[in-house]
């Protein structure tokens, strides 16, 4: 089984490679061509990893009253990578610490559950069931926090 690249490692893996052929250019044009049939060929692996342009990898903020919504293009999956459900830090979600700053609990059993395998997720934060068991007081607002990536193919 294929070790899964996220954008960052794939775009680096580009550039390394041309880099390099820039370098072999100016020093020796036979090899370039030899590297030139090399890239094309990295590329079609890369092309056959997880190399999706969108918005998953990085984590983002869904406030109490925020739709959390994920969704992949054709032919790709959701896979949750993380997903923390509480008073974090202060953001767009919490502008005031009242002393419980930094109590979460890490839901991504049940961001898996409701969204990985799909190639699409959306529901309200509020309404979700999430948080349940969470060490932060109920009567004070918290957030989901989470992170997620695109997979080719289907999720078992």
């Amino acid at each position: 089984m294929r070790r899964t690249r996220n954008v960052s490692e794939c775009l680096y893996l580009l550039y390394a490679w041309l880099l390099l052929l820039l370098l072999l250019f100016f020093y020796a044009p036979v090899l370039l061509l030899l590297l030139l049939l090399l890239s094309v060929l990295l590329l079609l692996l890369i092309d056959d990893d997880v190399c999706v342009a969108c918005d998953a990898g990085q984590v983002q903020e869904f406030c109490l009253e925020d739709v959390f919504s994920a969704s992949c293009p054709d032919d790709h999956v959701i896979v949750m990578k993380s997903a923390f459900y509480g008073r974090m830090r202060l953001g767009r979600c919490v502008r005031g610490d009242y002393g419980y700053l930094g109590c979460a609990k890490d839901d991504l059993d049940f961001m898996d559950a409701k969204c990985s395998g799909a190639g699409s997720c959306r529901f309200r934060v509020f309404d979700s069931g999430l948080g349940e068991n969470s060490r932060c007081p109920a009567d004070i607002a918290s957030y989901l926090e989470a992170s997620y990536y695109c997979q080719r193919g289907t999720f078992h």
